[in-house]
C-alpha cells in the first residue's frame, strides 16, 4: 500500500496535476489528482458526475431520463404538452406521465371511448345504445327497466272489465270471463243468452245477466215447465 511521506515527496517530483505517493521501498509514485468538483456530489437525482479538471467546478453531470439542468436538478414536466385527452387529469412522474381518465374513456392518453354495450347489458333481446360513460336499452315489447330486466305487468292497468280475472303474459294479458255473464278480450261484451233461441213454443226470451227468462203464451208453459225457469 503506498504511503505518503515527507521525505519521498518533499521535493514535489510529480508533474502538475498529479499527486505524489511514497512507497514502502522508499520511492514514490505519481498519480492523478482527484478533482474536487465531483467530491461534493453536485449531480442530483441519480445523475452521473464526470470530472473535467482539478477545479471545484470542473465536472459534468449526465442526467437520468426525466431530469435536466447543470446539476440535473430540474424535473422535466411530461404533462406540459397536455398529452391526456377528453378532460383527463395528467400526473407528472419521473420520465413519464400518467393519465387519470374520466368516466367513459380509456387508454394511455384516454383517447379511446369505452363501449358500454360490449358487455351486452340489455336483456330479453333489448337493443343497446352506447353513450359516453353510459348506455341506454331499447326494450322489446313486454319488458322494461334500465337493462330490460323487468317483465311488465300488463294486468296492472286492470284491463278486464266486469270482474274478469286478468292473467299476465309476456307483452300481453288474458281475461278469464267465467261466471261474469260477459265475454270478449276484456270481458266487455254481455253474453246474449237469448241468441240461441232457448224458449220453445214461440215464448218470448228476456235477457238477464248470465241468465234468461221465457215468457210463455197462456197454457204453453204448463205443458213445458222448463220454459219459465231461470237458466244460469
Amino acid at each position: 500500500m503506498p504511503v505518503e511521506t515527507s521525505s519521498a515527496c518533499a521535493s514535489d517530483p510529480c508533474a502538475p496535476g498529479t499527486k505524489c505517493q511514497a512507497t514502502e521501498s522508499g520511492g514514490y509514485t505519481c498519480g492523478p489528482v482527484e478533482p474536487h468538483g465531483c467530491a461534493s456530489q453536485p449531480c442530483r437525482h441519480g445523475a452521473l458526475c464526470v470530472p473535467q479538471g482539478p477545479g471545484p467546478s470542473d465536472f459534468r453531470c449526465y442526467c437520468v431520463p426525466g431530469f435536466q439542468g447543470p446539476h440535473c436538478e430540474l424535473d422535466i414536466d411530461e404533462c406540459a404538452s397536455r398529452p391526456c385527452r377528453h378532460g383527463a387529469t395528467c400526473r407528472n412522474l419521473a420520465d413519464r406521465y400518467e393519465c387519470h381518465c374520466p368516466l367513459g374513456y380509456a387508454g394511455v392518453t384516454c383517447e379511446a371511448e369505452v363501449d358500454e354495450c360490449a358487455s351486452a347489458p340489455c336483456l330479453h333481446g333489448g337493443s343497446c345504445l352506447d353513450g359516453v360513460g353510459s348506455y341506454r336499452c331499447v326494450c322489446t315489447p313486454g319488458y322494461g327497466g334500465a337493462s330490460c330486466q323487468l317483465d311488465l305487468d300488463e294486468c296492472q292497468s286492470q284491463p278486464c272489465a266486469h270482474g274478469g280475472v286478468c292473467h299476465d303474459l309476456v307483452n300481453g294479458f288474458r281475461c278469464d270471463c267465467a261466471d261474469t255473464g260477459y265475454e270478449g278480450a276484456r270481458c266487455e261484451q254481455e253474453v246474449l243468452e237469448c241468441a240461441s233461441a232457448p224458449c220453445a213454443h214461440n215464448a218470448s226470451c228476456l235477457e238477464g245477466l248470465g241468465s234468461f227468462r221465457c215468457l210463455c203464451w197462456p197454457g204453453a208453459c204448463a205443458r213445458t215447465r222448463s220454459f219459465s225457469e231461470h237458466v244460469s
